[in-house]
């Protein structure tokens, strides 16, 4: 499931979640940060095995509810620390 929040509610470096993508239209996309009472623009952190899905072609991710799902763009990865 991945978890979307702004680049300054970022989640720690240690943890599931080792990289993140952008939202379709980003940072203008209607996606924003889960964060209560943030409203800056998110984006989208992945853990390994949707990161594995989206070396795979997959570009729409759930979150963890049914609430709604994400769809990303194809700009790749990033993370300090992370290495594709």
């Amino acid at each position: 499931m991945v978890l979307c929040r702004c680049l300054v509610h970022s989640p720690p470096k240690r943890g599931d979640y080792l990289a993140y993508t952008k939202p379709v239209g980003y940072p203008d996309s209607s996606l924003i940060c889960g964060i209560k009472g943030c409203k800056n623009p998110a984006i989208v952190w992945v853990s390994s095995d949707e990161l594995n899905d989206y070396k795979n072609g997959e570009r729409i991710f759930n979150g963890p509810s049914n609430f709604t799902k994400v769809k990303v763009d194809n700009s790749g990865f990033f993370n300090q620390f992370f290495e594709e």
